[in-house]
């Protein structure tokens, strides 16, 4: 046997030990976190989970155009059309589910993907909480 063979063991061991207590320690960024560009120390741009929609910051404004809602369209200001209603759900997305999957229609029309088989009933009833507005025009955001 060779006499550097237990230490070339336990060099061995160590490194598997500190590679795995690295990657629990420091696990890399969700899929989510990637989606959102959350990884890499970036700022974090999703609204405070507990944060509650403030509805009177529209007040007086029910009507929106397409235009106006695109503009809507980042995780820090999210807009979304379900059925020709507006709902401003920026304050949502950090509870999401779906996780950034909402984003993905950030500030479009998001009626064919709410109506999929991911969202129960309760969906439904939720979204009505972030609801201020309605579209007026029919040109449809692509």
């Amino acid at each position: 046997m060779d006499p550097n063979a237990p230490f070339l063991i336990v060099a061995v061991l160590i490194g598997v030990f500190l590679l795995i207590w690295s990657s629990v320690r420091s696990p890399g960024p969700t899929a989510e976190q990637v989606a959102l560009g959350q990884h890499k120390n970036k700022k974090k741009v999703i609204p405070n989970m507990m944060e509650k929609f403030d509805k009177s910051k529209y007040a007086g404004k029910e009507e929106w155009t397409w235009e106006e809602v695109a503009q809507h369209n980042k995780a820090d200001d999210c807009f979304l059309v379900v059925d020709g209603n507006v709902y401003d759900v920026t304050t949502f997305i950090s509870r999401h589910p779906g996780g950034a999957a909402i984003y993905k229609n950030a500030g479009k029309d998001n009626t064919e993907g709410f109506h999929g088989q991911q969202h129960g009933t309760s969906a439904f009833e939720a979204i009505e909480e972030f609801h201020i507005g309605k579209i007026v025009d029919s040109k449809k955001s692509k």
